[in-house]
């Protein structure tokens, strides 16, 4: 289980007067930039949990602080009984980290040599080591790279060994931001499964950074949506979409705008001019009455109906 209380993180930054004399940086001061505002919350085990929010919202130093890479300002964090920050063996044992870009495959050597050293580093037995490395192999298809230096892998490649080295030894929370970034659909959809298997068969937690609906959608069951620095929503996300399952978004390339055409507002929920094209959110059952107004006063050179995703919620609801 994760408990979070009164969870805060501030960064200090020098600033300077704005005068001659701070040439030499001698009347200089510091400020605090909260980065982490009174967050307070808890995740049972088992719980497959988004993190979302804007750049600079606070995710990143949230989940830092979890794993017991910063120590927060004040608050507390336990998670399974232990302090993330004192980084004990027996908490490490417990967790899987997957950091954006940030690789534990060594570039020189192979998979292979380097799943060794996780067995070494974690001591876990022969037995152990080969079952759940051949599952895990298995799971991702990519028994035919294990012997391929890094540096040569495809990013596909790289981001399905470095999964399988953050749960060689079976950790029952894992952390993964943007697991998916910058991969082709199928490599995306494999990804999906195998991250939705491992959770399920081993009733582990899931805390996962991503700005891909897709990602968030097919493995999470509950969103947190952070806005400067603060947990704005916490909710199941069938519960999110409860109350809007008519809406859609609607996209239309015209020859003319008709962005201030009464009749277009009164219909939209939201409406925007995004890279020349109209975007709106509208109820379902009025996109043909929109779209007649729309081609009575301009030509439609193309139109897209997509379902909402959850940025598209958060705009709806004001929590962007």
């Amino acid at each position: 289980m994760i408990k979070i209380e009164n969870l805060c993180k501030s960064y200090k930054r020098r600033k300077l007067n704005a005068n001659i004399k701070n040439c030499f940086g001698i009347f200089s001061k510091n400020e605090d930039i909260p980065a982490v505002k009174n967050i307070t919350l808890s995740i049972e085990r088992g719980e497959r949990v988004a993190l979302c929010g804007a750049n600079g919202a606070g995710k990143s130093t949230l989940i830092k602080m979890m794993i017991g890479l910063i120590e927060p300002t004040r608050g507390n964090i336990t998670i399974n009984g232990n302090k993330p920050f004192k980084r004990n063996k027996l908490y490490l044992r417990q967790i899987g980290v997957v950091l954006g870009q940030k690789q534990q495959l060594i570039p020189d050597l192979t998979p292979k040599d380097t799943f060794e050293l996780h067995k070494r580093i974690y001591k876990l037995s022969d037995k152990d080591y080969k079952n759940q490395l051949n599952t895990l192999v298995d799971l991702l298809n990519v028994r035919k790279v294990l012997d391929t230096q890094v540096r040569l892998l495809s990013l596909g490649e790289r981001i399905k060994c470095e999964l399988i080295v953050s749960l060689l030894h079976r950790p029952n929370i894992i952390f993964l931001d943007e697991p998916t970034i910058g991969l082709d659909y199928k490599s995306q959809i494999a990804i999906r499964n195998f991250i939705n298997k491992y959770t399920g068969e081993n009733e582990a937690t899931l805390l996962l950074i991503s700005h891909c609906w897709d990602d968030i959608n097919s493995t999470c069951n509950r969103l947190l949506y952070m806005n400067n620095g603060e947990v704005v929503v916490d909710k199941k996300i069938n519960d999110l979409f409860k109350d809007i399952k008519e809406l859609r978004k609607l996209k239309i390339s015209t020859a003319s705008n008709v962005l201030d055409d009464v009749r277009v507002r009164n219909l939209c929920k939201n409406i925007r001019l995004e890279q020349e094209q109209i975007v709106c959110i509208v109820e379902e059952k009025y996109i043909g009455k929109l779209l007649s107004i729309v081609a009575s006063s301009s030509i439609i050179r193309e139109h897209v109906v997509e379902s909402l995703n959850i940025f598209d919620v958060m705009e709806l609801r004001g929590n962007i």
